[in-house]
């Protein structure tokens, strides 16, 4: 936080994974919101895994479902990745349901 108590994320981090085009636009306006400007996008889980194998993040926001594949497997593949950083960062799970 700023000294006035405001949100500042423009040295964070950040990896967005949703295989929708749309959900990551509307995720990407929200943390432009809060001042981040190192949203790396990703529109699968293994696109996602082989970027946390060589690059650290200080948040992830992975989508309950992304395609064919699960975020929940996705966190429980991270929290077991042995010998990396990113194993231990802290992780957002959205779900967004609609007619």
């Amino acid at each position: 936080m700023d000294p006035q108590g405001r949100i500042n994320l423009e040295r964070i981090v950040i990896l967005l994974v949703d295989a929708s085009p749309h959900g990551l636009d509307v995720l990407s306006q929200i943390f432009n919101g809060f001042g981040a400007r190192k949203l790396n996008r990703r529109t699968s889980v293994k696109a996602a895994a082989d970027y946390l194998r060589a690059n650290p993040v200080d948040l992830i926001v992975v989508n309950d479902v992304v395609g064919d594949e699960s975020g929940y497997d996705f966190v429980h593949w991270l929290r077991r990745l042995e010998g990396n950083v990113n194993s231990l960062a802290p992780v957002i799970i959205v779900a967004g349901h609609t007619p």
